[in-house]
C-alpha cells in the first residue's frame, strides 16, 4: 500500500487487493465477511502512521489489516497480501450503514473515530504499535 502499484477493491461484501506491477495479481486476503455473515464492509481508511495496514469497518466490527506487496517482504514471496492484525466489536448499531471512520494519528499511535448521521455520538478507539520487543 505503500507504493503506488498495489490498490484495494471492495464492495459491501469483498475485498480484494491487487498488485499491478507488469502482471496485475490478485493478493492474498484474509476472510473478514464469512458467507454466513450479514455485515457490511462500511468504510476503509489507510493506517495515517503505518500506510502497510488498513482500517475496514464493518455493520459489527473494526478490522485492522496489515498489506505486504509482493516483492515488500525479502524472505518469503508467497507471504505477499492481506492479514488481520486485529479484529474488535465496535458496538454500535448494526443497521446504521451511515457510519464512517476518521483516522488520526500522533506519536502513541492511530485514533480511530466512529460516528453517524443519524446519532451525534462519536466511538473513539486507539491503536498502538509496539515496535520493540520486552525482556523476558
Amino acid at each position: 500500500m505503500n507504493n503506488v502499484s498495489t490498490i484495494v477493491v471492495c464492495n459491501r461484501r469483498h475485498l480484494a487487493i491487487f498488485d499491478v506491477k507488469s502482471t496485475p495479481t490478485r493478493l492474498h486476503v484474509d476472510e473478514l465477511l464469512a458467507p454466513s455473515n450479514t455485515d457490511w464492509i462500511l468504510d476503509i481508511k489507510r493506517s495515517v502512521l503505518d500506510p502497510n495496514r488498513l482500517i475496514i469497518l464493518t455493520t459489527s466490527r473494526i478490522f485492522w489489516v496489515d498489506v505486504t506487496a509482493s516483492g515488500e517482504d525479502h524472505d518469503d514471496i508467497s507471504s505477499s497480501g492481506a492479514r488481520v492484525v486485529l479484529s474488535y466489536r465496535h458496538f454500535r448499531d448494526a443497521n446504521d450503514g451511515s457510519l464512517k471512520l476518521t483516522v488520526l494519528g500522533d506519536e502513541n499511535g492511530n485514533t480511530i473515530n466512529i460516528k453517524s448521521i443519524y446519532l451525534l455520538i462519536v466511538s473513539s478507539f486507539g491503536l498502538h504499535l509496539v515496535r520493540e520487543v520486552l525482556p523476558r
